[in-house]
């Protein structure tokens, strides 16, 4: 009973302190764990210069620049497209212009009188919704903050990750432990290939709602569709919750700029229905034979890992706990928290 005793206490003194040290260092742990799983996606490219003759420091110094030039490239674009978007309605010929306002109140009214209520009620509604809308708002400019500072060293992270990859192998057979470095080393290989077929299967889902959106948007004429619609769709990194996020920018453009509900209205059901083909058939098909986790433990760690690291956290959130189950299964004193985790079913 005393040993059972001690080993629940040594359980959850570690417990705590993982949780401790990931709450005050995230800033640095978890873009740290982002870039070990993109080191990994990189990897096989890397191998591919070496096996070609080029040498190490090459191949890893092209790999990581010509993926750095891509991201800055696309990040140029975003932004050209999001300061089009802003300007559009901050353009000085439509600030004395009331069209908007009409827009809003004729919406405001037609809201009041399907529901039978007053439109000083509605515009009342509106008004706490988007006051209670702010501190989301600021935490979600606080994450990109942290986001875009992070993005900036990345690279450097990933080429290091990648030059001393033969020394974290050897660190990781030299652990003192009742694995043999056969086993060490099989688990290693599965997490490689999971991280490598999740994020590549990832990057298609993105590619596919991304046209999805985008089509749905341009059936209904909204602007800057394709715009929306992929960064809408870069928003399913967030399983289940993310496209809903997503939704509210395309629903706020239709209410803004056209003068029926039957926009906003169609926008919203269009990606009910894009959320329910993405989450039952595309990700599943695509993704979920990679990690095999079950949606509890995934809600779960989106939880824990958001608070504790923002949006990268939520990103490192699957690949690290798929990590984690992969090394449990391949334990056998804790093998048993590895079923707890698994999305199979008997």
């Amino acid at each position: 009973m005393d040993n059972r005793l001690k080993k629940t206490m040594y359980f959850m003194v570690s417990l705590w302190s993982i949780l401790l040290l990931l709450s005050f260092g995230s800033n640095i742990i978890f873009p740290f764990i982002f870039s070990f799983f993109i080191s990994l996606v990189l990897l096989p490219v890397v191998n591919l210069f070496e096996r070609w003759g080029a040498n190490k420091l090459f191949s890893i110094l092209i790999v990581v620049l010509s993926i750095t030039s891509v991201f800055l490239a696309l990040t140029y674009l975003a932004g050209a497209e999001s300061y089009q978007l802003v300007e559009r309605f901050t353009d000085k010929e439509l600030k004395g212009d009331t069209q908007v306002i009409d827009i809003i109140d004729n919406s405001t009214e037609r809201i009041s009188n399907n529901l039978n209520v007053s439109n000083d009620q509605v515009k009342s509604a509106i008004k706490t919704v988007l006051a209670s809308s702010k501190g989301v708002v600021i935490y979600l400019l606080n994450s990109l903050k942290d986001t875009l500072a992070f993005l900036a060293i990345m690279p450097i992270y990933v080429f290091f990750m990648l030059y001393y990859r033969s020394n974290l192998i050897d660190f990781i057979k030299s652990i003192p432990t009742t694995d043999t470095n056969k086993t060490k080393l099989s688990v290693i290989r599965k997490i490689k290939k999971m991280t490598q077929k999740y994020l590549q299967g990832l990057l298609i889902v993105i590619l596919v709602v991304s046209i999805l959106n985008s089509i749905s948007l341009l059936s209904f004429s909204i602007d800057y569709a394709i715009f929306i619609g992929f960064i809408t769709a870069l928003m399913t990194v967030i399983p289940y919750i993310g496209i809903f996020f997503g939704a509210l920018i395309p629903i706020t453009l239709a209410l803004v700029t056209k003068d029926s509900l039957f926009y906003p209205i169609g926008v919203l059901i269009s990606y009910v229905v894009i959320q329910s083909i993405e989450g039952n058939f595309i990700t599943p098909k695509i993704v979920g034979e990679s990690i095999n986790l079950n949606p509890l433990i995934i809600i779960m760690g989106m939880i824990i890992f958001g608070a504790l690291g923002g949006v990268i956290g939520m990103i490192v959130c699957i690949p690290s706990l798929a990590s984690i189950k992969i090394a449990l299964d391949h334990s056998s004193k804790y093998k048993h928290f590895s079923i707890l985790m698994s999305h199979k079913i008997k």
